[in-house]
């Protein structure tokens, strides 16, 4: 549930609307230029997750989730020094969603169903209370 929550979704997705106005203040952006970076993110969701969901199968949830934190930390951070320059922010949204997607329901969804086989409904059902 904790990893729901301070994952891709819960941080930079849904709490992302609260952040909007600062993130274009602090970056000289529009507001448009800045809400089209979560649309980046979650197009590089769509198109990391096949793979995501393939690197979990074959190395295991643990693997996966260990690389993909540090990497998205990284770029958020990398994203943080760029000031002027909207594509390469939405080059880093892009990024952050093709690697975020690993600390997501996707790859922790993976590891419940995998563990749980009696009251599998409820363990996901509290790891998806995270999100909100």
């Amino acid at each position: 549930m904790f990893a729901i929550c301070f994952g891709l979704n819960g941080l930079i997705q849904y709490a992302f609307g609260v952040f909007i106005n600062p993130l274009a203040k602090a970056f000289g952006c529009s507001l448009t230029s800045i809400g089209a970076w979560n649309t980046c993110t979650s197009v590089g969701m769509l198109i990391a997750s096949p793979f995501v969901g393939r690197l979990a199968d074959r190395f295991g949830v643990r693997q996966v989730v260990l690389v993909a934190l540090p990497t998205v930390s990284l770029i958020l951070v990398g994203a943080g020094l760029i000031h002027g320059q909207v594509w390469l922010l939405w080059l880093a949204g892009l990024g952050v969603g093709a690697v975020g997607v690993a600390s997501g329901a996707l790859t922790y969804g993976r590891a419940v169903n995998s563990w749980f086989s009696a009251r599998r409904g409820a363990a996901l059902g509290l790891m998806s209370a995270g999100v909100g």
